[in-house]
C-alpha cells in the first residue's frame, strides 16, 4: 500500500511547476501539502 501511495504522490508531483501548483494539486487530489513536500524532498535526496 505504501508503494502505491508513493507512486500516486510521484504522479501528482510530475504535474507540479511551482508553489501555486503544489497548493492546487493538494486541493484537486485531496492530498496534504505536507505529504507532497515530503515526497519532493525524498526525490531530491
Amino acid at each position: 500500500m505504501k508503494n502505491q501511495a508513493s507512486a500516486d504522490l510521484d504522479s501528482i508531483i510530475r504535474e507540479i511547476d511551482g508553489y501555486g501548483d503544489l497548493v492546487a494539486a493538494s486541493i484537486v487530489h485531496d492530498v496534504s501539502i505536507h505529504a507532497l513536500k515530503s515526497r519532493l524532498r525524498e526525490s531530491y535526496e
